[in-house]
């Protein structure tokens, strides 16, 4: 989705876009090289820093959660993606969410993330009152992403997974939780 909004217009030319992931490196180097190895195929590659991507004037970066120092001077984020953020530590969760939330008022960012246990990050804002939540709350499964994501065939091998329920299916590790979610895209009420 970020690479298709960088290059389906010019709207997101002159901004940044970010993905803040567990506190290793490691892992926003993987991220950052999955997005370019979309381009592999069509014989475009990239020669910039492994945590950066530049697409039609627009930056997408990686930092790790317990290095945000440089996330927090962003002249224009657009869409800020918290890879797995329930699965941060608890202090970076609330480091990630203000520092986060910062930027609603100055560049109105789509914020996207999944849910992991009950408890964190996600079901404080999912239990948020819909009147005073400052996110518009999108619940998607696996059936939105079925013949277009995802083949019919890929779901078939993903139900023997003991992981389907909270991958694809609207669950907290498993368990039924009422208005509980996979894929919980926040994006600030427009």
């Amino acid at each position: 989705m970020m690479a298709w909004l960088c290059l389906r217009n010019d709207n997101y030319s002159n901004s940044q876009m970010v993905i803040v992931t567990w506190p290793n490196q490691d892992i926003a180097i993987k991220l950052v090289k999955r997005l370019k190895g979309l381009f592999a195929s069509h014989g475009v590659y990239f020669d910039s820093k492994e945590t950066v991507l530049e697409l039609n004037g627009c930056s997408i970066e990686a930092y790790p959660s317990n290095h945000l120092d440089a996330y927090r001077s962003l002249s224009n984020p657009k869409f800020i993606l918290l890879d797995e953020a329930d699965f941060f530590r608890k202090s970076e969760q609330e480091d990630v969410r203000q520092v986060t939330e910062r930027y609603i008022g100055k560049s109105d960012p789509y914020i996207a993330s999944t849910p992991n246990a009950p408890g964190g990050l996600f079901e404080k804002i999912e239990k948020e009152p819909v009147e005073s939540c400052i996110y518009k709350k999108v619940f998607l499964d696996y059936t939105y992403g079925e013949g277009k994501i995802y083949t019919t065939g890929e779901i078939a091998k993903a139900k023997a997974s003991p992981s389907f329920e909270r991958e694809f299916n609207l669950k907290y590790l498993g368990l039924s939780v009422m208005c509980s979610h996979n894929y919980l895209s926040t994006m600030p009420q427009k």
